[in-house]
């Protein structure tokens, strides 16, 4: 048995992907803590104490690299699944966007969602063999026999708002939360975007909130905005906010959302690749707004692409009949070079990486704690813990990325939930202990350590 961390940074991004994960590794015995990225790293060293830890990122900032090197210090495992996969980008955008090269000395093994994510990080310094091609598992859940995790939501949406366009947007660059956030971020990873990609889509922005209206009142059904979890929401609330049949929603996995719409409208987001996948009829709006984009992306070639609101209305006409959206050989082959579970589930393989990790590797080992922890430790396991929290720094740690952009990219999560979900996945719980970690808000054992492992 091991003990594995796994962060979370957006719950309506990675959720459910992470816990069929930490399921899969229960089952396999192991001992997972899964939540909330900021709460797990406050008591990582002191309550969690992980033998294995599953990064969302190998690139500076939000001091990553700190706790990559306190991990090794320990002689924990570290391990990263990047949760942007790069899907939307370029090869070589993707390295320089999502991988710190001196960062990569701390890691013990990478799951690379496809080949040419692969491909790319052998031109780094690192070694090949630690790189294991395995896709996302929160893809494993957009497959025919397990989609139907995200029906019953999807139908309840259904009722709620009737036949409906959801349209996803993508624009953290141009409609970011605050530009400081997004300096701040670059900043930290040394990365210049350049003048023409900033035009360009902010240029496609602007066609996107226009064309957006105008479909509104093009079509008899209501349309659902879905901002990136990156974007500034504000924005798309102030741009519509006349009970004009324009609803700009956050709550929920997008994937309900997906499952229960019409029609997807993006523009290089991830979320066309999964309407792909889930057959859904999927439209890549690329207006011609006077400049091209200098990269490939792989969720508009997986799309429909249309230029016009008119060649949007007649594919979304031409499709009503469409039972669904269905790849060309020609899509599916490219994708399945950026995903390696089109046709097989990343789960398993994750899994097995992981046990051979800990054959490997052993058991971390962590210093006793010191009488000051001893003493938070005591504190945060009395019935008045929320009252007298604030007289430790534990709670400031905990909390700074819970107002604002951090409730935004991951709201309460509440153990009732995780049980839920992990029934719908059809999950055979059975010595499967959910239990919060002690008095830390947004962060549950998925404890499998009594049960009987299925891993080979």
């Amino acid at each position: 048995m091991s003990v594995i961390g796994i962060p979370i940074e957006i719950k309506a991004r990675e959720f459910h992907g992470k816990l069929w994960l930490a399921a899969k590794l229960a089952r396999a015995g192991h001992k997972v803590a899964l939540g909330d990225k900021s709460h797990l790293r406050a008591t990582l060293f002191e309550e969690v104490k992980p033998d294995i830890y599953i990064s969302k990122s190998m690139c500076k900032g939000g001091g990553t690299e700190k706790i990559f090197e306190q991990l090794k210090q320990y002689g924990a495992s570290v391990t990263v699944l990047d949760s942007e996969g790069g899907l939307g980008s370029s090869k070589n955008k993707w390295l320089e966007m999502r991988v710190t090269e001196e960062l990569l000395e701390y890691v013990d093994a990478i799951f690379a969602w496809g080949e040419i994510q692969a491909s790319a990080l052998e031109e780094t310094t690192y070694s090949p063999e630690n790189i294991h091609v395995t896709g996302n598992p929160r893809f494993d859940l957009l497959r025919p026999e397990l989609r139907e995790f995200y029906s019953e939501q999807a139908k309840k949406l259904k009722e709620e708002f009737g036949n409906y366009i959801l349209i996803n947007t993508n624009f953290g660059v141009t409609n970011s939360y605050s530009e400081e956030n997004i300096n701040q971020v670059f900043d930290e990873r040394e990365i210049n975007i350049s003048e023409h990609r900033l035009e360009y889509r902010s240029r496609i922005f602007d066609e996107f909130l226009s064309v957006t209206g105008d479909l509104s009142n093009a079509v008899e059904k209501e349309i659902i905005v879905r901002p990136h979890p990156g974007e500034d929401h504000e924005t798309y609330q102030s741009e519509f906010d006349d009970p004009s049949g324009i609803h700009v929603e956050f709550s929920g996995d997008v994937r309900h959302w997906i499952m229960g719409a019409d029609a997807v409208i993006h523009n290089n987001c991830t979320t066309g690749v999964e309407s792909a996948l889930l057959n859904k009829k999927v439209i890549a709006f690329e207006p011609d707004v006077g400049m091209k984009a200098k990269e490939f992306s792989l969720p508009n070639f997986v799309s429909y692409s249309a230029k016009t609101l008119n060649e949007v209305l007649q594919y979304i006409n031409a499709s009503e009949n469409k039972i669904e959206y269905k790849l060309t050989d020609k899509q599916k082959s490219e994708l399945k070079m950026w995903l390696a579970n089109v046709d097989e589930m990343a789960a398993p393989k994750m899994a097995k990486v992981i046990h051979r990790l800990t054959k490997s590797g052993g058991s971390a080992k962590y210093p006793p704690l010191s009488i000051s922890q001893k003493m938070k430790s005591i504190v945060k396991q009395q019935p008045i813990t929320p009252h007298i929290l604030g007289i430790s720094g534990l709670d400031k740690r905990m909390n700074k990325e819970r107002t604002g952009k951090g409730k935004q990219k991951v709201p309460d999560l509440t153990i009732e939930e995780v049980k839920s979900n992990l029934d719908k996945m059809n999950i055979n719980a059975n010595n499967i202990v959910i239990s919060r970690v002690t008095h830390t808000d947004n962060v549950f054992w998925i404890d499998g350590s009594s049960a009987s492992s299925d891993q080979d």
